[in-house]
């Protein structure tokens, strides 16, 4: 969650309508030497035209209440019976912007799996193996919340080496923090670093963690300076135990 909203990527082979919780979709344009990424939006009503690897916002962590509408006939790229692995990223699309999105139509996890290649009539010609998970010459960035607590593109674990099924990510060799153009969580409270309305012992949790490197996720950076001092350390921890005991 951030800002009081959820995304996540989706990358499918037909249109779709943006409806109910799915308030909007992104594609990214263009990539600023600052890392600021640049984006194109679908609003909620709108189709997002077949084969566009999207960011999706929702309103809601249900997916009952976040269904999107299919629309039209799919697109397909083959996959490479030669290399017999998954495809790498497909440039079949009905969207005709610039989109750096980029993902797999098929699951790619490392398991014995394989899923069969048809030709026109029918008879399975060859097999892809999922196990195999074909590297990029640049690195892969996956949709998450940055090292500055902003909602963006990271780099996964090391020991990432499978893609889920229908995800978008972002090739990126730079060293920029690759950050969406969408307004960080503002805290209603003094000390409230997970954003829920209250300041208390789970902000201590919260604000520990970030210090240690943990990442954790609501966190408001900018709530973490409790201090105000423009650093962030363990005497923040003691500001805002401060707060929460003469709360009390």
């Amino acid at each position: 969650m951030y800002n009081g909203k959820y995304y996540t990527t989706l990358y499918v082979p037909f249109a779709f309508t943006l409806s109910n919780g799915v308030e909007k979709a992104y594609v990214v344009s263009a990539i600023n030497t600052d890392g600021t990424l640049e984006t194109v939006e679908f609003a909620n009503g709108e189709t997002v035209p077949a084969g566009t690897p999207v960011i999706l916002e929702c309103n809601s962590s249900e997916a009952s209440n976040c269904q999107l509408i299919p629309s039209g006939a799919p697109i397909f790229t083959d996959p490479d019976a030669t290399a017999k692995s998954a495809p790498t990223s497909s440039t079949s699309s009905n969207y005709s912007g610039t989109n750096l999105l980029k993902g797999n139509y098929f699951c790619n996890q490392d398991d014995p799996y394989s899923y069969g290649i048809y030709s026109s009539n029918g008879v399975v010609t060859a097999t892809l193996n999922l196990q195999n998970y074909t590297p990029r010459t640049k690195t892969i960035y996956t949709i998450g919340i940055t090292a500055s607590g902003k909602l963006g593109f990271i780099k996964p674990e090391d020991t990432v080496t499978a893609m889920p099924a229908n995800k978008a990510w972002i090739e990126y060799d730079g060293t920029a923090e690759l950050v969406l153009p969408i307004a960080p969580p503002t805290p209603t409270l003094k000390g409230d670093v997970n954003m829920d309305g209250d300041v208390d012992i789970l902000d201590v949790t919260t604000l520990v963690d970030y210090i240690l490197g943990e990442n954790p996720s609501p966190c408001d950076v900018d709530a973490c300076d409790v201090n105000e001092n423009g650093e962030i350390n363990v005497i923040d921890v003691t500001s805002l135990v401060d707060i929460i005991l003469n709360n009390n």
